[in-house]
Order: C-alpha cells, then sequence, then structure tokens
C-alpha cells in the first residue's frame, strides 16, 4: 500500500468512500426521520455532501476514463477547430452523464428543502406595535422561515391585531454578516428589490403586492420589506420543473409581458447589465477569471467561454426589466396555474433573452422550445435569434458555475462555516457542468 494512496491513519480512498456513504444512510435513514424543521434540513444537506464526496473520492471509472481522454487531448492543437471542440465536449458530456447516473443511484431524485436562518420574533413584533401599519395591540402569532434567496432571509409572519397588514405576510430582509458579505455584488438592496416588485405587480405581472418596506438596518439588523403571501408552492427547483405544459406556457406569456413593458420610469435607480457589447465583455472576463484563478480544469468552461467571447457581437435583443433568476423554484404554483415570480433580487435592466436563457433547458424538460417561444412572443415578447438564446443559455449556465467556485473558495480558503454554499457546491456543481457541455454539445453540432 502506498503511502500516496492512504490517508494519515492508513484509510484508502475506497474506505474513505465507504466509511462517508455508511454516514449518509446513517443520516437519512436514522437521524432525519427523528428531526423536522431546520435541524431536518440540515441533516438533509450533510448527508447530500457526505455522498458527494464519497462520489468524488472514486467516482465512476468510465466517467474517469473519458475525462482524462479530454485531458490527453487538450495538448492537440486540432482541438481548437469546432470538430476538436465538439469531440471534447461531447467526451466531457458523457462523463458528466455518467457521473449524475452515479449520484442519482446513491441518494435518489428527492427535491432538496433549504435551511432556515433565525428570525428575532419579539423584536418585530416590538418594531410592527410603533409601526402605523400595526399598532400596540399587534402580536406576532407564529414565524416560519421559508426557502427563497440564498442572499435574504425570508419568513412568514403570521399576527392578530394589526391596524392595516393580513394575517399572514412574507417578510424579506437583506443578509448580515458573511451571508451579506459573499452576495454584496450579486443582488440587488432590497429597497431596489421593493421598487421593481412594485413596477412589476402595478404592471400586470404576477408578483406578490408590496406592503411595508424598513430601509433602515437599526430595527432588524437588516433592511426589510413586507410582501403579501401567495398561494400555491414552488413550481419545482432550479433542475426539475412542474411538468406541466399549461404552466410552461404561462411562464411563458408571464415572461413575455414581464419584457413588452416600457423600462423609462426605472432607468435612474435600476442598474444595467449583461446587454451591451461592452457589459457582455467585461461581465465575460470577470467569469473567465473566477475559472482560472478558482475553477476546475474543464474543456467545456474553455470552449464555452470561448465560443461566447466569439459570438458577442451578433448578441441583440432591446432592454427590457430582467428577472435575473429565472427558475421554476422561483416561481408559485396552485392547481397546476402560475401564481406569481418570487424572488427579484438579481433583477435588472437588460436582454430580455437571459431570462430565456436561464429557463430554457427546464422548459426543455416539459415541451419543445419553438412551442414555448411562440406563446412567448404572442403575449408580447421580443423576436430572438437562435443564436441570441444560445449565447444567453450558456451564459446563466457558466453565471452558475461561477457562484459554485467562488462559494468554494468563500468555504475553504475564507472559512465560511455555511452548510448551503457547501451543499451548492458539491452537489449543484456537478449539475451545471452537465447542463453546461449538453448545451454546448448541441450548440456546436449545429451547421455553420
Amino acid at each position: 500500500m502506498s503511502q500516496q494512496n492512504t490517508t494519515i491513519i492508513g484509510a484508502t480512498p475506497e474506505t474513505v468512500r465507504s466509511y462517508l456513504l455508511v454516514l449518509a444512510e446513517a443520516l437519512k435513514g436514522t437521524v432525519m426521520p427523528r428531526l423536522d424543521g431546520h435541524a431536518h434540513s440540515i441533516a438533509d444537506e450533510c448527508a447530500m455532501i457526505a455522498t458527494r464526496l464519497a462520489q468524488q473520492i472514486s467516482g465512476d471509472p468510465a466517467a474517469k476514463a473519458l475525462l482524462a481522454m479530454v485531458a490527453t487531448n487538450g495538448a492537440d492543437d486540432t482541438n481548437d477547430t469546432n470538430a476538436g471542440r465538439l469531440r471534447d465536449v461531447s467526451a466531457e458530456r458523457r462523463a458528466f452523464d455518467l457521473v449524475e447516473t452515479e449520484a442519482k443511484a446513491l441518494f435518489g431524485e428527492g427535491l432538496h428543502n433549504e435551511p432556515a436562518r433565525a428570525f428575532d420574533r419579539q423584536r418585530f413584533e416590538n418594531y410592527l406595535q410603533q409601526h402605523p401599519l400595526g399598532g400596540r395591540d399587534t402580536c406576532i402569532v407564529e414565524t416560519t422561515m421559508l426557502s427563497g434567496g440564498r442572499s435574504k432571509t425570508t419568513t412568514l409572519i403570521t399576527q392578530e391585531g394589526a391596524r392595516d397588514l393580513p394575517r399572514q405576510f412574507v417578510l424579506r430582509q437583506d443578509g448580515t454578516g458573511a451571508q451579506q458579505e459573499f452576495t454584496k455584488e450579486l443582488v440587488r438592496p432590497i429597497a431596489l428589490e421593493y421598487q421593481i416588485m412594485a413596477f412589476a405587480h402595478a404592471n400586470g405581472i404576477k408578483a406578490p403586492r408590496t406592503l411595508l418596506l424598513e430601509a433602515s438596518t437599526e430595527p432588524m439588523g437588516g433592511a426589510f420589506m413586507a410582501i403579501e403571501r401567495c398561494a400555491g408552492s414552488a413550481a419545482g427547483d432550479m433542475f426539475k420543473p412542474l411538468k406541466s405544459d399549461r404552466y410552461a406556457l404561462e411562464l411563458a406569456a408571464q415572461l413575455g409581458q414581464l419584457h413588452s413593458r416600457p423600462v423609462d420610469s426605472l432607468a435612474a435607480t435600476v442598474p444595467m447589465r449583461s446587454s451591451t457589447e461592452a457589459q457582455l465583455s467585461r461581465e465575460l472576463a470577470g467569469m473567465r477569471e473566477v475559472h482560472q484563478q478558482m475553477g476546475t480544469p474543464s474543456r467545456t468552461v474553455d470552449i464555452a467561454l470561448d465560443w461566447m467571447q466569439e459570438n458577442i457581437a451578433k448578441v441583440q435583443g432591446p432592454l427590457s426589466l430582467v428577472h435575473g433568476d429565472m427558475a421554476y423554484n422561483n416561481t408559485m404554483a396552485e392547481n397546476g396555474h402560475l401564481v406569481a415570480f418570487l424572488d427579484w433580487e438579481l433583477s435588472h435592466l437588460g436582454n430580455a433573452a437571459k431570462d430565456l436563457g436561464f429557463v430554457r433547458t427546464s422548459i426543455e424538460q416539459v415541451l419543445p422550445w419553438p412551442q414555448f417561444m411562440a406563446a412567448y412572443e404572442a403575449a408580447g415578447g421580443p423576436v430572438f435569434s437562435p443564436l441570441t438564446i444560445d449565447f444567453y443559455t450558456l451564459w446563466g449556465q457558466m453565471w452558475l458555475y461561477s457562484i459554485t467556485q467562488q462559494s468554494r473558495v468563500g468555504v475553504v480558503k475564507h472559512g465560511l462555516k455555511d452548510i448551503e454554499l457547501v451543499h451548492y457546491c458539491a452537489h449543484f456543481g456537478p449539475v451545471i457542468m452537465q447542463r453546461m457541455a449538453r448545451t454546448l454539445e448541441a450548440v456546436l453540432g449545429k451547421p455553420a
């Protein structure tokens, strides 16, 4: 037994893998059934992380062989041709498919419930008792932490006695501490999210009605807003959409309406991103830097970055309000119908194709993309070239990849002890890579 293949206590990688899988099984089979709420979610994430780490230690031999082939081919200058690019991306895509097949066999298909964060119930009750919408008779009956927006705390409030607030409403609060530091460059502050949601709701978009904004951090440690509670539940997650043609077509129509609304009134306060050639070049250079400094070696990522750089000048589209995180987990469904778009924290002015590219791989699991786009355009959405949609599909995947790498560095190098970030890196990272390889394989396979 060579020292290279053992740990300091003499355990082989196979032994460590076995231990991690036993740990994951113990968490899922014995610990989690005895827990609920926040503790159950944390245990679930720990089990998922242990499973993913076990997979990384040895993994599918065929997947390793495919990745080794790509590494060898990388030294061949002919890989700069489209045929060479397609060969390498196809090999990595097959490797990612094998990895995800093994992962599903290890931990199944269940939806992930994000853990909740702490909320100071008494402090908020004191605030409402002094607020004109509340009053001294206001009493907080119950608070329930909700998933939604990793950069913000979301809480369902049940109250009695308030002068002018519904019995139940949702509180959205800016992140604090390490949570705020990690996301400050990515998300809109709560006051701006409030303005955008109010604009969307006033323009007939299915966004929650805004109720109250507190821009000061003093009352609760972070600025917050109150919005109406929407009926229903999340329509899937980032990678597993609700399998309903009707719902997908309703989503298309709402996006078409959102992207057709004039945005002149927002121009002074809402930032513009990922739209002009100069903006795209600058942001793409930032994602390339993240990959070079923090990322995992990958021909798929290298080729995707190169392809986007080569095609920036061909991207077209009008300026619209962009949701910025258009995934199924940020939509609410009730009885199979779309109720609301949630989590507007990444909203900005930009190219509407960014929303379309972000949701595309989910839609294609439900119905043909041309059918979705026909409903989108019929509702007023602009017409885009196939290249523009391809560009923003890869762009959204590269953006998610960049976040996983920055999250990993935050945990490993900067000591962020955040189980959500670890879970995001360990579990979502491989799925994002698989999606990117599949998208790029389709793009490169199109006739020149």
